[in-house]
């Protein structure tokens, strides 16, 4: 069996982590395995380790006859660019079948990137950007799919009634997260006492959680004023400003590490009192 993954975004981005889980356990099984990215195909060296798989830009996978020989596309969410590609390749071969995944309520993250309070507010030739889902396209894209799969069974709502669909969890390397290190020379490494109570949050912020992130920010600042140990230790990108008045913020109990490699992620928890 001949599986192309298709991935929204480089391996920069979080859901990389379970599309390499997935096509590295298709690979172990037998399967021959390819994943499509949108571009940077070097965004690679994020992972914790070096795919065994070939990893190709959608360009490259369009240009190539790979398209001749592939059963299933496995596509990581209905967003533009990958709906998109998806149908490109499947109008070029007719017997691929075409599984989606579902891993966020696209509806709400829309709503929230575009500020409105309804999907009936966007027109049906609305014009969408790339990395987010169209209102009325990405209905369409499932209904038009052989299969859906989804992070949590909640996300089965999103799914026509006669499409089959499946819940799958991601695939980690538990051992991974299970290593033996030292926590005090860890702790060390960041600056952190050994008795400082330490919250880690590994994620990014924009326009779906900024006030979630906004009000552990200010827990956090409320209790460093009262005295208490503690720090915020911070991995990810801001992609909206959540602070309002950064100025009028003590910005101390904050540990901002930016985008961090994957492997750094498991030493971040290890040494976390809270995630």
């Amino acid at each position: 069996m001949n599986i192309l993954f298709v991935l929204y975004n480089t391996y920069g981005c979080n859901s990389s982590i379970h599309v390499h889980g997935f096509a590295k356990s298709m690979l172990e099984c037998g399967c021959k395995v390819t994943v499509a990215i949108p571009a940077d195909k070097k965004s690679v060296k994020h992972l914790y380790e070096t795919p065994l798989y070939p990893v190709l830009t959608f360009q490259e996978v369009l240009n190539s006859s790979i398209i001749d020989d592939i059963d299933i596309i496995h596509a990581w969410t209905p967003r533009e660019c990958v709906r998109k590609f998806c149908l490109k390749v499947c109008e070029k071969q007719k017997k691929i079948k075409l599984i989606v995944h579902l891993e966020d309520n696209e509806e709400a993250i829309l709503m929230n990137a575009f500020g409105v309070d309804s999907i009936s507010d966007f027109a049906d030739d609305c014009v969408i950007p790339m990395h987010l889902s169209h209102p009325v396209k990405y209905k369409e894209f499932l209904n038009g799919c052989d299969g859906v799969t989804v992070l949590i069974d909640t996300l089965f709502e999103f799914v026509p009634p006669n499409i089959t669909k499946e819940t799958i969890w991601p695939i980690i390397p538990q051992n991974f997260f299970d290593k033996k290190v030292d926590k005090n020379k860890l702790r060390e490494k960041y600056g952190l006492s050994k008795n400082c109570f330490v919250i880690s949050y590994t994620g990014n912020v924009h326009s779906s959680n900024r006030y979630e992130v906004r009000s552990l920010y200010l827990a956090v600042t409320i209790a460093y004023r009262e005295g208490m140990d503690i720090r915020l230790l911070r991995t990810g990108e801001d992609y909206v400003d959540f602070y309002e008045d950064k100025s009028r913020w003590d910005l101390s109990p904050f540990l901002e590490l930016g985008f961090v490699d994957y492997s750094e992620v498991a030493d971040i928890l290890a040494i976390s009192n809270l995630l």
